[in-house]
């Protein structure tokens, strides 16, 4: 029987978990080399959002550094194949073991995944009842940070690659050719570990983007696959092209912004309420 102090404890975990606005239960110290900014006590939503914004400002900063020192910046962007749903038991009891999680909430978490049922509904129409042996359930609190548990020891060894956002792979090489043979080197050892957990790179969604003289013929490889360099790709939301103006993503924003603006003002002429879709979509 466990004491009222660990059952506290264990309550107080899932309670923070399950609250997107609440504490980290984890003591967490992000810090970069590149900066020296330390992050102590913020939200799960705080945190996520400084470290993106982080990443956004290196990749920025490396790409200048590249152009300003004459040599070619690649950025290698990669994503994981169906995450939540591909998320299997036995790879995560092992990650939440290593990290010291207490039994109690290991045991929850293979609950958590195990034997979830749905039912298909279209048009007012269910259909039968389907087990989901294994997987995370989209739209749950709990995913991401136990997908972020999961792979968690990827990538832990090295500062600079691979950076991985929930799903999202960003891995980057400097060098004064047009042969990324860090970069290959490394996506090939992502893809081995994500392998023994279960995972899988997602080939259609790869993006190289090369900044730097002469940088328009440079290619990489994923998994034996040739990937040619792009004009532009987006990386968590931001749209990077080859000379760094940010104008493709100025031009997408200015289009949303123009089309939300647009719906807002025909919203003016609806009579009799403002349909949930309407809601979502302009506002």
């Amino acid at each position: 029987m466990q004491n009222a102090s660990e059952e506290e404890q264990i309550t107080h975990i899932a309670e923070s978990l399950l609250r997107p606005s609440g504490p980290s239960p984890i003591p967490r110290q992000a810090k970069t080399r590149k900066f020296g900014w330390t992050f102590n006590d913020l939200t799960l939503e705080e945190t996520s959002l400084a470290l993106n914004n982080l990443n956004l400002l290196q990749a920025t900063t490396d790409f200048l550094r590249g152009k300003r020192h004459n040599y070619c910046r690649g950025m290698l962007l990669c994503d994981i194949k169906g995450a939540f749903n591909s998320a299997k038991r036995t790879p995560m009891t092992e990650a939440m073991e290593e990290l010291g999680f207490p039994q109690e909430i290991i045991k929850f978490t293979t609950s958590f995944m195990a034997d979830r049922r749905i039912k298909p509904h279209r048009n007012g129409v269910y259909g039968k009842e389907i087990i989901v042996p294994e997987g995370l359930p989209q739209g749950s609190p709990l995913s991401p940070v136990l997908f972020a548990i999961l792979i968690a020891d990827i990538g832990r060894e090295d500062e600079e690659n691979p950076k991985i956002y929930v799903d999202d792979i960003q891995i980057t090489e400097s060098t004064k050719g047009l042969t990324f043979r860090k970069a290959e080197k490394t996506i090939t050892e992502v893809i081995r570990k994500f392998r023994n957990k279960g995972l899988e790179i997602d080939p259609s969604k790869n993006e190289f983007l090369v900044v730097g003289a002469n940088a328009k013929e440079a290619k990489t490889k994923v998994d034996g696959i040739v990937v040619e360099n792009q004009d532009q790709v987006k990386y968590l939301g931001i749209a990077f092209d080859h000379n760094l103006t940010f104008l493709p993503h100025l031009s997408n924003r200015t289009t949303a912004a123009t089309q939300a603006a647009w719906g807002i003002m025909q919203l003016n002429k609806v009579t009799g309420g403002v349909s949930p879709k309407s809601i979502s979509t302009y506002i």
